[in-house]
């Protein structure tokens, strides 16, 4: 949960900003290939620690994997590179089948 926070999150949100809340015309180039490439490098961490792993803490379902996949589902949402990270897509695909991340996380980006 504290990866989440103080890594990827500072690194998504300003690219959540620019592409989703920021008109198109007024959007700072500089600031998305920025947080494009912080985006990037926190999600190839998340990857790493998924390697052998089911989940973030093991091979359980736990509350840490929660607020890592809601920021993983704004990211693949986003219309910027997801290049192949065999284990973040594989541990998003359990979080996309769970009925709950369905109905509240699932929706479309505002």
């Amino acid at each position: 949960m504290d990866w989440q926070a103080t890594v990827f999150w500072p690194a998504l949100r300003p690219l959540f900003i620019q592409l989703i809340r920021t008109p198109a015309e007024k959007r700072d180039q500089a600031a998305i290939t920025r947080a494009q490439q912080l985006s990037l490098a926190a999600v190839n961490i998340l990857d790493g620690q998924l390697s052998g792993r089911s989940y973030l803490a093991g091979n359980h379902f736990t509350m840490g994997d929660i607020p890592a996949a809601v920021a993983i589902h704004r990211w693949y949402e986003l219309d910027t590179p997801h290049p192949e990270l065999p284990h973040v897509r594989r541990w998003y695909g359990l979080m996309r089948q769970r009925e709950c991340f369905q109905k509240i996380v699932m929706i479309p980006l505002s």
